[in-house]
């Protein structure tokens, strides 16, 4: 079997403090939804995929490019690109988060941002950037979770569109499915 090289995968979930350990890192469902991202991550990077895109967002964003960048340790050939939404993102998160940030950004492989200053959409913005460079995507959703309208809602409602491969790990159960629109056409 050829292994296609170069594949790009985007990654991006919902907003942390949706999850029923809000931003408790050390509680167990975190825990294991941690691991079976990275699980997903490698069985990715076995496949063919070389290049991760990740918007650096506390929560989804940041433990995969942690991830990555840990991947990055032994294989040479796997690069991280972050999109930062504005300059001063981290700003107001706790020290310990900026550090974790910082630390991602420094180590990652290429770095652009959308904005230098803050606007209401740019988040938005830093998903859909990742998304259109990508090949395919891997998202952390719960999916039975009413969409709320966020930058991350509106970013999943837009890849769906694009019609590209996406691999869902549901944040409990920890199942990864493909998921696509189904359109009236298609349905019974």
């Amino acid at each position: 079997m050829e292994v296609n090289e170069n594949l790009r995968c985007a990654i991006f979930g919902q907003n942390t403090m949706r999850f029923r350990w809000g931003f408790d890192e050390d509680e167990e469902q975190c825990r294991r939804m941690k691991l079976g991202l990275l699980q997903q991550i490698v069985g990715l990077r076995q496949q063919g995929v070389t290049q991760f895109l990740a918007a650096c967002d506390y929560g989804i964003g940041l433990y995969a490019a942690e991830q990555i960048n840990h991947l990055r340790e032994t294989d040479s050939d796997l690069m991280l690109f972050c999109t930062t939404p504005h300059e001063e993102q981290a700003t107001k998160w706790a020290s310990y988060l900026r550090e974790r940030y910082f630390r991602i950004l420094e180590d990652c492989t290429y770095l652009d941002c959308i904005d230098l200053a803050e606007q209401p959409d740019a988040q938005l913005k830093a998903y859909k950037k990742i998304i259109d460079r990508a090949d395919m995507i891997l998202t952390v959703f719960d999916l039975n979770t009413p969409a709320e309208g966020c930058a991350e809602d509106v970013a999943l409602v837009y890849a769906l569109g694009c019609q590209k491969p996406i691999i869902n790990l549901d944040p409990y159960t920890l199942n990864a499915e493909h998921i696509s629109i189904v359109s009236q056409e298609d349905s019974p």
